[in-house]
């Protein structure tokens, strides 16, 4: 006869937490998993940080699932930035500790404005912005630099931007989809580069009389 005795659990060990990714855009859904070596966990609360909460986040809670994982969705008005919010477990009369997760949301694709079919800007009419890094298609585009970017074979793919805030924190502006579209006209510069204090031309092909009598050119530098 062999005589097994088992000793009960004392606490519930929360060994780690992991978010799905490392930021996200409005309407997403962000999906915690995580880990326990010891307890039988049966329900989970998820509470909020205080900056969190404050912009209307709720804390909740519910039963613990067999794939360990956990999601709640960012709000559509959400402000963009870096948050943190606790999870903790429990079951059995016992407990884990809180453990604590960081979430980040970045700015809303509103920013990014198609000026034309080459030209992305970055919107910064309220002065926040002060530095600027665009990407396309989640790699960064080397020399892509400033508020605006210009790709010469036409926009196509999506188009995504890090900035800098004037109270230096770096956030990402979510990212917009372009399809390549044909200019209805062309236009040419001369010389091109254009020199500083030098006359330089323009020709405009592909407008009517009527519409160029109406139209409007802006330059950028």
């Amino acid at each position: 006869l062999k005589l097994v005795v088992y000793q009960p659990d004392t606490i519930i060990d929360l060994e780690w937490i992991k978010i799905s990714n490392d930021d996200y855009c409005l309407g997403d859904d962000i999906v915690v998993t995580y880990s326990y070596t010891s307890g039988n966990p049966t329900d989970y609360v998820v509470e909020f940080g205080d900056v969190a909460s404050e912009l209307g986040l709720e804390n909740f809670s519910g039963r613990v699932n067999k794939d360990g994982t956990i999601s709640f969705s960012i709000p559509e008005d959400f402000p963009a930035g870096h948050y943190t919010a606790t999870l903790q477990l429990f079951g059995n009369g016992l407990e884990s500790a809180k453990h604590t997760f960081q979430f980040v949301v970045n700015l809303s694709n509103e920013y990014i404005v198609k000026m034309w079919t080459d030209v992305v800007a970055c919107n910064n009419v309220e002065e926040r912005f002060v530095e600027y890094q665009w990407f396309l298609d989640g790699k960064m585009i080397e020399g892509a630099t400033k508020q605006y970017y210009c790709d010469l074979d036409g926009l196509d793919g999506t188009y995504s931007l890090r900035v800098k805030t004037v109270e230096g924190e770096y956030l990402y502006i979510c990212g917009k989809h372009f399809d390549r579209e044909l200019a209805p006209f062309a236009i040419t510069t001369y010389p091109n580069p254009a020199k500083a204090n030098r006359d330089f031309s323009i020709e405009v092909f592909g407008l009517t009389a009527s519409e160029l009598k109406h139209a409007q050119l802006f330059v950028y530098t």
